[in-house]
């Protein structure tokens, strides 16, 4: 494992333990500090590129997270929110860029580029089981029974992961780095010995 997978890995444990553990003591000020540390390490790390592609993934993340609600799939305890935040908290907005972050090459998910049925079912799994995590440690609830949100939320993330990845290697092909092809497999570069 190299210094940047290892390092990825420890920034998006304390992105998303920090945010889930501050936003469950109704301390949304702190949960969103905590995340937005972290993508703020993420954008500096990855210039100019990460941040376009962490708007983006907070734009994706406002739809799935928004439907999500919208059909009963989770909710937000009036505790994890800021006095001027929307419908989704925003320290959960900001977990979207931290997830984009790690499937950059080099970076801990950036092995799964262009496998996309261990994408399709990490997602469907790690998603199911991160947000059950979440009601864990009450940060969020499922107001239905939790069957229906882990599986609601587990089929979502089997379409939207993939769906990421794929935006994430069109937009570095075609808008950050133009004359190659958009969607080509670059898990090849993972082997180029980034030891940084």
């Amino acid at each position: 494992m190299t210094i940047s997978v290892l390092r990825s890995l420890v920034l998006y444990y304390t992105g998303w333990f920090g945010a889930i553990v501050y936003a469950s003591r109704g301390e949304p000020e702190l949960a969103t500090a905590i995340i937005g540390v972290v993508v703020l390490f993420g954008f500096l790390n990855g210039g100019l590129t990460e941040v376009y592609l962490g708007i983006l993934a907070i734009m994706l993340g406002m739809a799935v997270e928004n439907i999500l609600i919208t059909i009963g799939a989770t909710s937000y305890p009036e505790s994890s929110y800021l006095s001027w935040s929307g419908f989704v908290p925003f320290w959960m907005l900001l977990l979207w860029p931290l997830i984009m972050r790690t499937l950059a090459v080099g970076e801990c998910l950036g092995w799964i580029r262009g496998k996309w049925v261990i994408a399709a079912l990490l997602g469907g799994v790690g998603g199911g089981l991160a947000y059950l995590g979440g009601t864990k440690f009450g940060a969020l609830e499922f107001p239905s029974s939790q069957m229906y949100s882990v599986v609601t939320i587990g089929l979502a993330w089997a379409v939207v992961f993939p769906l990421t990845i794929k935006f994430r290697m069109f937009f570095e092909a075609s808008l950050f780095n133009p004359g190659k092809p958009a969607m080509n497999d670059s898990t090849k570069n993972l082997d180029s010995g980034d030891t940084e």
